[in-house]
């Protein structure tokens, strides 16, 4: 089966589909930073996704439309509530 990757998908909604973006923002947290990068990494990991499932035999994006609209672009990732703020308005 043909490898598909996050990175192929429609980088705009598709009507009666599922859309996914990413949250690339480790703001909230003291000890623990890294979490900016999981937008990225799950991205990567998708390259390995065949476009049939191997146990299901069946196509997903067959079943329903799947979009990535990417990641939310903060204009102060410095300041944690503005940062969900523009969350929210992307989503």
């Amino acid at each position: 089966a043909p490898l598909l990757s996050a990175e192929q998908l429609p980088r705009h909604f598709v009507d009666g589909g599922v859309c996914m973006f990413g949250v690339p923002f480790d703001g909230g947290v003291t000890n623990r930073p890294g979490t900016r990068h999981g937008p990225r990494e799950v991205r990567n990991a998708s390259s390995l996704m065949r476009a049939v499932h191997p146990t299901f035999r069946v196509n997903p994006f067959e079943q329903c439309p799947i979009s990535d609209l990417g990641d939310v672009p903060f204009s102060e990732p410095f300041v944690t509530r503005r940062c969900h703020d523009e969350t929210a308005t992307f989503a």
